[in-house]
């Protein structure tokens, strides 16, 4: 991916309120450095995000969470991050 396209989608990322990070450790970092208050909207904005996006695409909602348990699986939880970039990354026209 190139450096203009990531610039793009971190962009986007900001737009939608959510914390504009690839990675686990860019997400550590950038979430320590907020207050509690931020934290819980940074978070309760991405849940939101996700459900919206997940709505659209009901295979991968299958797929990254269980209908029959509330809780989520360790894994899912990773990959949801990974499926909300990509489809802020399908927005974004080159």
């Amino acid at each position: 991916m190139s450096i203009d396209r990531r610039i793009k989608i971190k962009i986007k990322m900001l737009e939608a309120g959510i914390i504009p990070a690839f990675n686990a450790r860019e997400f550590k970092s950038m979430i320590a450095s907020l207050s509690i208050e931020e934290k819980r909207i940074a978070k309760r904005k991405f849940r939101k995000l996700w459900r919206k996006l997940s709505k659209n695409s009901p295979d991968t909602r299958d797929l990254l969470a269980d209908s029959e348990n509330i809780n989520p699986t360790d894994e899912q939880l990773i990959n949801r991050p990974n499926f909300v970039i990509l489809e802020l990354a399908k927005t974004i026209k080159d």
